[in-house]
């Protein structure tokens, strides 16, 4: 829609594409942490080795949904569903 020889939204998609490369992995490490306590590890049983699997399996559980989902409408609807209930 914006012209591409438009500075301004060369460097608005540069700044989208910075933050979001910088604040996934603060919204990831919650997920996992989450995850990990849905399943009740004790705080003993929480090393690297289990850290570093449970990142590895929630992204490619997280990278399969993404390569084989054709409309997110659905994902969407759930989460505001979800997130609107909370409030």
């Amino acid at each position: 829609n914006y012209s591409s020889t438009d500075m301004w939204i060369f460097a608005s998609r540069i700044a989208v594409a910075v933050s979001l490369v910088f604040s996934y992995p603060l919204a990831f490490q919650g997920c996992r942490d989450g995850i990990i306590d849905l399943l009740k590890v004790p705080m003993e049983k929480r090393d690297n080795k289990l850290t570093n699997t449970a990142t590895v399996g929630i992204l490619a559980v997280l990278t399969f949904l993404a390569a084989t989902l054709n409309d997110v409408s659905m994902v969407l609807a759930l989460g505001g569903a979800t997130l609107g209930n909370a409030l």
